[in-house]
């Protein structure tokens, strides 16, 4: 009888136990946010040049230090006489790369905003490839409404390679070259993280257009251990070339996220792969 009533015991024990691992394993994790491009806190000044035609000097931030593939740029203007921040006007950005007797540009994202956000003007730029600053320039315009005058002037850069950009030619949509670049996660960490990349198609090498009309996949996976994470949510189409998704990291350590590319349902780019260092 008492070996009966341990047994017994013994059983509710084990069931609940292996019932609370269950739940804690297939419950979806609480939501947990990578730290917001939008935040100009934390930015680190890229450079200046003074734009004498519209009688300013423009202050260059970044987030980071410019790598290959997206990167957000906050501008800001400063009245060259009075000293003040100018917060009316319209900004725009190129970025050129001076390769001896040729040169190309690379795809951005300009406001259509004509007043300042927390004093930054916000602009983006993708660089497809490595360089110093005797290569790349970022070439500033800047149009001052109280003065109605304006110019342009640019800033040499370099930029590293993190691995967060694939330059690809898509076989089976017209041999198109396609830029896929990694916005976001910036810091992953365990949990849910925005997920968040932007497609452009290189049409010349000074015209680039955003793709609106693939479909993206994501797979997470950690290698090392064999594994992958439920609760991902699949990129969609936001606007100018824009994929928002989650993706879900159940632990820290070294993952790759698989990216797949489709068109009309159909995959038409080989498997990409992003590093993420899980926090």
């Amino acid at each position: 009888m008492m070996k009966t009533k341990i047994l017994s015991l013994f059983l509710i024990v084990f069931v609940s136990i292996f019932t609370f691992c269950k739940k804690q394993h297939d419950t979806e994790p609480e939501e947990e946010e990578t730290s917001s491009l939008d935040n100009t806190s934390n930015l680190i000044k890229i450079g200046e040049t003074c734009i004498t035609g519209a009688n300013a000097k423009a202050l260059i931030f970044a987030p980071r230090n410019l790598e290959t593939g997206y990167n957000s740029l906050y501008i800001q203007f400063i009245d060259s006489t009075t000293g003040n921040i100018l917060n009316e006007g319209r900004s725009t950005i190129f970025a050129k790369m001076n390769m001896g007797n040729t040169s190309h540009y690379a795809p951005v994202e300009n406001s259509t905003d004509s007043v300042a956000t927390d004093n930054y003007f916000k602009s983006a730029v993708v660089f497809p490839m490595t360089g110093n600053a005797t290569q790349w320039q970022l070439l500033i315009n800047y149009h001052n409404n109280g003065l109605a005058g304006k110019g342009t002037l640019g800033i040499q850069v370099s930029t590293s390679n993190p691995g967060r950009f694939k330059d690809l030619v898509l076989a089976l949509d017209s041999n198109k070259q396609v830029y896929m670049s990694l916005v976001q996660p910036e810091l992953p960490k365990v949990g849910k993280n925005n997920f968040e990349v932007v497609l452009h198609q290189k049409i010349t090498d000074s015209l680039y257009t955003a793709i609106n009309s693939y479909s993206v996949e994501i797979e997470p996976e950690m290698a090392s251990m064999e594994h992958g994470s439920p609760f991902n949510v699949n990129p969609i189409f936001t606007e100018k070339g824009h994929y928002f998704g989650r993706v879900n990291f159940t632990m820290t350590g070294a993952w790759i996220v698989h990216v797949r590319l489709f068109k009309n349902g159909t995959l038409i780019s080989t498997d990409q792969i992003f590093d993420m260092d899980v926090h």
